[in-house]
Order: C-alpha cells, then sequence, then structure tokens
C-alpha cells in the first residue's frame, strides 16, 4: 500500500503521526519493496512504481501551494495510475 502526498514535507510529518498512533509505515530514506508495510511518499517519488492499494489524503488546493493547476493535474495523474488493480 502506498500514501501519496503532494510535499516532501508532508511526507515525513504524515509519517511520525502515523507512527505515534503505533502503526509501521516506511518513507523514502528506508523503503524495502519486499514486505508489506505501507510506503509513504510524494506523487513524484511514486513515479514508475505500483501498489495493490494507494491513499491520496490531503486533497485540498493548499496542499499543493505554488504549483500550477496544470502541474497540479500532472501530479494526481501519478496517484490515480499507481495501483495495480485500481484500488484508490
Amino acid at each position: 500500500m502506498a500514501i501519496l502526498l503532494p510535499q516532501k514535507r508532508q511526507v515525513f510529518g504524515f509519517a511520525k503521526g502515523i507512527r505515534e498512533a503505533g502503526l509501521e509505515v516506511e518513507t523514502p530514506e528506508k523503503m524495502d519493496f519486499q514486505n508489506d508495510i505501507p510506503k509513504i511518499m510524494t506523487y513524484y517519488g511514486a513515479k514508475g512504481l505500483t501498489f495493490d492499494t494507494v491513499m491520496l489524503p490531503r486533497l485540498v488546493r493548499s496542499s499543493f501551494p505554488r504549483i500550477s493547476d496544470s502541474r497540479i493535474m500532472r501530479l494526481l495523474f501519478v496517484g490515480i495510475t499507481r495501483p495495480a488493480n485500481g484500488s484508490i
């Protein structure tokens, strides 16, 4: 499973909150794609990868500061095309 976020700083804050809740997640500095632990990364970091399930939290305009609408659409395209079986 992947959890995709717009910005790198959001990745680490989101991961910290999940870990504080007692759940295990992996972030870009240490990812093992041989296990089932959820991966948290940016949309850009997920390019070329596929996952069984993808979550796209923080889908509000303010999560994409200083990014044009056309760039946001391209990032969202990356996000919605990452699930191998269409599970978003």
